[in-house]
């Protein structure tokens, strides 16, 4: 029994899985007032209803004794009342992101999976931030949109889950999909994108999708939009863009809505649609063509899993990832239809690709940038499934323009960083300074299994919000000044020990600015710790950075990562910034011109001798270590 005081919110809220036998009675889910003379509030799920969010109203000045029969609850919380944007809701369901070794400065849920930021915009002074969810557990099942606000991009307030997966997925076990990725515009009253904070809604663009689980071929994904006026709930979809014809992939998903795209053309301002898809390699322009793309130097393969080795599994030739590129009819998002104005970029260079998926197009600096995450390709450094840019001009007729791509390179080279999305964020600050800038939020994945299953975790965490630039051709990246501003704390002072620093680090987060001397060389342990293997010996486990002067190299001990070596694409070191955070490293170099996510776990994080420690070694130059203030 759980005693829940309502404290001002109107409904209890919850996403139950039945756990009765299969002729069982109905289970039930009951809130008994502590007031004798009013009756207790329940609901009811079947063996055939399988899952389902239950929600009760309840009285904001009661208490309650929370009883579950015949069903386990996956999340539950509080909700409805007064300010609701600003208080957030108030979790029933574990949530140890206070109390337990978690990140404190990066965004996760409270527990379960999640994945791809979605819906990222402004809207009304607040920053919204939907996520791919699954509210019954650790691994991936069908999607939900979780939700998040934040005032600053760094301190995230949790709302309710916005949208569900369709009924048919919740009640049979053998169907999967839901509401996959998409992406948000803010909109005035006449249906125009304008800026988040002169918007009266919130436009989204998602992915419905629905398969037999286990059978490709029945795959479905048809792209819907709704509309929001009050930031927490969403009008009935409706379908605004299906596959053109049979040439498209089955895998055509993931709409990022955008209208900057054509800034600079005689079709400034049109609002696009691009989708991830694949299409017939016959359809591909040449090398060197419009809306082709090169072949980066290095060693690439296709590989289903992680581990996948090169050679080991062999790819369709016959298909090309593509994004597919649509146009809205009218400006008035309301009234508009979205026609398909053609691919904007095949994937030529990199064809082993299965497909893209997370695309993003905009304009930025006075070029235009692609983006796609690389589903299934592997590189030589060990990453899976890295996110390649583009940047370029838009070519050929406007009736079917192409990315003409003049330069391109990789979002992230550490092994984690996926599915980012960007969204355009134009406002007033309170001091009156007009903000004009592009931001991106990836998902930290742990396509490797780095990451230890614990029960009152959560399995995805964002990263730092970065800011996005196009310098000489290059879409470079680092952390928004709010960060800095609202995150680094109190300088730690380092022990020196012969030709090493090391400094001990109170909350297990830090940030480290290093800036060696011009071609020289250092190393540093970011972290260590004790971890099980898979044989049941224990052994040390490491993260470790690593200068040669030219580039930075990412590796690990003892850990699932072990053989790889994830590497910079940089010339020449001046500058390295490492942000770590409770099992979470985010590694910018040069002021943004690469930058480097990877994960770390071990047994002891939650005992209480477990140490956090930064040791330097080699250094010639300067390094100054600060406290990572926590969110919490």
């Amino acid at each position: 029994m759980t005693i829940i005081n309502a404290d001002g919110y109107t409904a209890f809220e919850a996403f139950a899985e039945y756990s009765g036998g299969a002729n069982a009675a109905p289970a039930t889910l009951r809130l008994t007032p502590a007031n004798p003379n009013t009756p207790p509030i329940e609901a009811h799920l079947t063996a055939a209803d399988r899952r389902m969010r239950l929600t009760l109203p309840i009285k904001p000045g009661e208490q309650y004794a929370l009883r579950c029969e015949g069903l386990t609850l996956g999340f539950a919380y509080l909700t409805g009342g007064a300010n609701l944007l600003d208080r957030g809701i108030r979790i029933i369901t574990p949530d140890t992101r206070a109390t337990a070794h978690r990140p404190s400065a990066h965004f996760e849920p409270a527990q379960h999976w999640m994945n791809d930021p979605n819906g990222l915009c402004r809207f009304q002074g607040r920053y919204h931030m939907f996520y791919q969810f699954n509210p019954y557990g650790w691994q991936w099942d069908s999607m939900h949109w979780g939700h998040a606000v934040s005032r600053d991009l760094v301190h995230w307030t949790d709302l309710p889950i916005t949208l569900l997966p369709q009924e048919d997925l919740s009640r049979d076990g053998s169907l999967s999909g839901g509401a996959f990725s998409g992406s948000a515009v803010t909109v005035d009253e006449t249906g125009h994108i304008v800026p988040g904070d002169e918007a009266s809604a919130i436009r989204i663009f998602l992915t419905r999708h629905w398969e037999c689980r286990g059978d490709p071929g029945s795959v479905v994904e048809t792209q819907t939009t709704a509309i929001s006026t009050d930031g927490l709930s969403f009008s009935p979809e409706t379908t605004v863009i299906r596959r053109p014809n049979e040439d498209f992939g089955l895998d055509f998903r993931d709409p990022k809505a955008d209208n900057t795209l054509f800034d600079g053309t005689a079709l400034a301002g049109t609002p696009t649609i691009v989708v991830a898809t694949n299409l017939p390699s016959g359809e591909a322009p040449a090398a060197g063509d419009s809306g082709s793309t090169p072949r980066p130097e290095g060693e690439y393969w296709y590989g289903d899993g992680a581990f996948a080795a090169a050679g080991e599994q062999e790819p369709d030739p016959t298909r090309t990832p593509a994004l597919a590129l649509f146009r809205a009819t009218d400006t008035n998002l309301g009234k508009a239809a979205w026609e398909y104005a053609g691919p904007l970029l095949f994937e030529t260079g990199l064809a082993e690709t299965y497909t893209y998926e997370c695309p993003d197009a905009f304009s930025l600096d006075g070029s235009a940038v692609a983006v796609g995450s690389m589903m299934k390709l592997h590189d030589s450094t060990g990453r899976f499934q890295p996110i390649r840019w583009y940047t370029g001009v838009i070519a050929d007729s406007l009736d079917a323009p192409r990315l003409d791509v003049q330069h391109t390179g990789w979002c992230d080279f550490g092994s984690c960083y996926y599915a980012v999305q960007s969204f355009l964020d134009r406002h007033t600050s309170v001091n009156g300074t007009d903000v004009d800038r592009r931001i991106a939020i990836g998902w930290l994945c742990d396509w490797f299994g780095v990451r230890i299953e614990r029960p009152d975790y959560a399995n995805g965490v964002m990263s730092l919000p970065r800011e996005l630039h196009v310098v000489d051709g290059r879409l470079i990246s680092r952390p928004i000044q709010e960060v800095y501003d609202l995150l680094v704390g109190d300088v730690l002072t380092a022990t020196p020990a012969g030709n090493s620093n090391t400094f001990q680090v109170p909350n297990h987060a830090y940030y480290a600015d290093i800036r060696p001397e011009l071609g020289s060389a250092f190393s540093a342990t970011l972290v260590s710790g004790t971890r099980t293997q898979p044989d049941g010996a224990t052994a040390e486990v490491s993260l470790r950075l690593v200068s040669d002067g030219a580039a930075v190299h990412l590796t690990s001990t003892g850990l699932p990562t072990d053989r790889f070596d994830y590497v910079s694409a940089t010339k020449q070191i001046e500058r390295v910034e490492v942000f770590y955070d409770h099992g979470v490293a985010e590694v910018f170099v040069n002021n943004g011109e690469d930058a480097g996510a990877i994960l770390f776990d071990c047994d002891t994080v939650n005992a209480p001798d477990f140490t956090t420690e930064l040791t330097v070694t080699e250094l010639s130059g300067t390094i100054t270590v600060h406290e990572l203030r926590s969110t919490r």
